[in-house]
């Protein structure tokens, strides 16, 4: 079976390449450049087909790379010229302050280009801070009056990005319309993208405030977003809430969290109709979001409600809804042997596995029993490696038992699972299509079993065109830290200049495994002005994930170089951006990780143009 591909995406906002959409990859046709820098398509949700397992790993995989560990840790750093001893190799506030932030806002008012100004705004905002001598909120709130309609939208988003309690109050404006923002951004109205970009804004701004009043104003304006009839910014205000920050040893914040669930269930069993039940899966996910794993009253309310969609026969609600119920089940379900009452809803998550009438919700219940766990989801899954379709539920099982073992082995006192290992590698040998072995080299990965490496560097070598397979073996590699391949794959990275998929998924693989000469490599192909929009929007996603302060002089002298194209710059800043970023996981993974991706809109991913979509 051949690997699904196509053209690659052209991207907004300083966008970012995340992997071949669905359709034919021809031999060394990995995707290729724009035709014209402000066409926007792509994004996460086409990889590799609707119902396809690359799709759940791009938007859910921050937490299993977790690349900022290996980068910012103290430590040796391993490189070829020299062994440095190094606190961290993390950009320090002064860097980022004092070296980055003024080239980012220099350049940002100095550029025309549209995705150079983007870029540079979100770069900034991940920074945060003030520079002595100017005031950073008041540079991202004049663009809000631009002509162009990204540019405002960033802007707006980017207030957010900086995390700072003082950019709620116009965030707050932003998102109602109120005649303050009317004034700000110089309109009769806000933008409908505008206000949904500075909702999702102000989820980021309070998701890590444990101040109550704040807390509290972001729930009185997100929960009367929810009336208005605009689909993006309905599905801006439930993420939002989801991820407000609730500390339930505080009995004013237990009040918030109740208060909170209520709105979304009011919200989610509203009739409106099928066509807009896409709108209200995202309540349920929201819930689960806020709640976690455990069995309160409230826990248990939302389980027996989200069981019944996946079993009430009659009047079944669209498949949107299903997926959902899925997705936050697994959120929401504990083991059996931690909480045996909680084995009716594993049950219920394999039935609908093996009868379920939606194909891609029966494809999620494999992850959520793989994120729930215990030893009868564990034997479900095997099973359904050895008697799934080949190229429909075996992938996804392989990904559901490398990312059981993950948990298991990671947890304290937890060790290799030695079984699931053997039996994905027998399968490796046995099931030939080019989809089972890409989840299964990540699966191999996730478990941590080096025991099919020998397997994995034979299709590495073998299959030289074929991009996304090779790059889904690297990153299998990276996540079992296997260190020896730290050579092949500096070659892969080199020899890839027409591959950017496998470049970027190489190059987050040596950054994973500690090689810090990963960063000379990009640097070198970021020169090359010529370089098309997904390879260099691979090697910014691979800087953003590495994050190694040693390229911040190099990325400088790029960023002023006038001879690269404005896209390459634009991309050169968002590299700046990434090695900024104080988050040990994406900035936006809040939103992505455990999100209905299908239930979309233009402003949350699926187009290149939503907040998922943004590097």
């Amino acid at each position: 079976m051949t690997m699904m591909a196509v053209a690659a995406p052209v991207l907004a906002h300083g966008g970012q390449f995340r992997g071949p959409p669905a359709g034919p990859l021809t031999p060394g046709g990995g995707p290729v450049g724009p035709k014209s820098p402000g066409a926007r398509t792509g994004g996460l949700g086409g990889i590799g087909g609707p119902t396809s397992w690359m799709s759940w790993w791009e938007y859910n995989k921050a937490p299993f790379l977790r690349l900022r560990e290996a980068i910012h840790d103290p430590g040796t750093v391993e490189a070829s010229d020299n062994q440095v001893k190094l606190e961290t190799l993390a950009p320090d506030l002064a860097m980022k302050r004092d070296m980055i932030l003024p080239q980012l806002v220099e350049l940002a008012d100095k550029a025309s280009s549209r995705d150079v100004q983007t870029a540079c705004l979100i770069a900034a905002a991940k920074i945060g801070v003030d520079h002595r001598e100017f005031e950073l909120l008041p540079i991202l709130t004049k663009r809000l009056t631009r002509g162009d309609q990204e540019i405002r939208e960033t802007a707006a988003l980017s207030l957010g990005v900086t995390r700072r309690r003082d950019a709620l109050p116009i965030l707050f404006d932003l998102a109602t319309n109120s005649r303050g923002a009317r004034r700000l951004v110089k309109r009769e109205e806000v933008s409908e993208r505008t206000r949904a970009f500075a909702i999702y804004g102000i989820g980021l701004a309070v998701e890590r405030d444990l101040d109550l009043p704040s807390q509290r104003k972001a729930f009185a304006v997100l929960s009367g977003l929810l009336e208005e009839d605009d689909r993006d910014i309905q599905v801006a205000a439930l993420q939002a809430l989801s991820v407000l920050n609730v500390d339930l040893d505080t009995p004013g914040h237990k009040r918030l969290l109740w208060q909170v669930t209520e709105k979304l269930w009011e919200f989610y069993g509203r009739d409106v109709g099928r066509a807009r039940e896409m709108i209200q899966a995202h309540a349920s996910t929201s819930v689960a979001r806020l709640l976690g794993r455990g069995e309160s009253a409230e826990h248990e309310r939302a389980k027996r409600m989200l069981a019944r969609e996946l079993t009430t026969k009659r009047k079944r609600r669209s498949p949107p809804i299903q997926q959902s119920a899925v997705i936050a089940l697994g959120k929401l379900v504990q083991r059996e042997e931690r909480h045996p009452g909680d084995a009716q809803y594993t049950e219920v998550l394999q039935k609908y596995a093996k009868e379920g009438g939606d194909q891609l919700a029966r494809f999620l219940c494999l992850m959520s029993l793989a994120e729930i766990g215990g030893a009868s989801n564990r034997d479900f899954l095997h099973k359904m490696l050895r008697e799934g379709g080949k190229a429909t539920e075996r992938p996804w099982a392989a990904l559901g038992l490398g990312v059981l073992a993950f948990y298991e082995r990671t947890a304290p006192g937890g060790v290799v699972d030695t079984t699931t290992g053997k039996a994905l590698k027998k399968q490796l040998r046995e099931v030939k299509t080019d989809t089972f072995r890409a989840a299964a080299a990540v699966a191999l990965g996730l478990t941590g079993y080096p025991g099919a490496n020998k397997e994995l560097t034979k299709l590495l070598d073998k299959n030289r065109m074929n991009e996304v397979l090779r790059g889904y073996i690297a990153i299998g590699f990276a996540l079992m830290d296997a260190k020896e391949m730290i050579p092949k794959l500096r070659s892969v990275v080199a020899d890839s200049k027409h591959m950017p998929l496998l470049m970027m998924q190489a190059s987050i693989a040596l950054g994973k495994l500690g090689d810090k000469d990963a960063i000379k490599l990009l640097s070198k192909v970021l020169k090359k002005g010529n370089a098309n929009v997904a390879r260099l929007s691979g090697i910014a996603t691979a800087f953003r994930y590495i994050g190694d302060r040693r390229a911040v002089a190099e990325l400088i002298k790029l960023l002023k170089d006038r001879e690269l194209t404005k896209l390459s710059r634009a991309f050169v800043a968002a590299a700046l951006g990434g090695v900024s970023d104080a988050n040990m996981l994406p900035w936006n993974s809040i939103y992505s990780i455990g999100t209905n991706y299908r239930a979309r809109v233009s402003t949350l991913s699926g187009a290149g143009t939503g907040v998922l979509d943004i590097l």
